[in-house]
């Protein structure tokens, strides 16, 4: 633990309710072809990826369906962050 820092800016933002049920409807099987189409992309802006970062960009994209699907129909969903 130790002593806190300083909060940086923050941000919060609604997300899109009809973004969040397309992906919530996103099946299984198409997750994996979503996520390679992701690293490409990033490969694109930044250049060639390690084969080890990989793995954990494919488990965040599983980790978005999944929180879309538990999201799916609420009142709202904010996306909030701070550096």
């Amino acid at each position: 633990m130790g002593a806190e820092r300083p909060a940086g800016p923050r941000n919060t933002s609604r997300v899109d309710p009809t973004w969040i049920s397309l992906i919530a409807r996103l099946p299984d099987r198409d997750v994996d072809a979503v996520a390679g189409r992701w690293i490409d992309l990033v490969e694109e802006e930044l250049g060639f990826l390690p084969r080890e970062e990989k793995p954990w960009i494919r488990q965040l994209a599983g980790d978005i369906v999944a929180f879309a699907r538990a999201a799916d129909r609420s009142t709202d969903v904010l996306f909030a962050w701070s550096l």
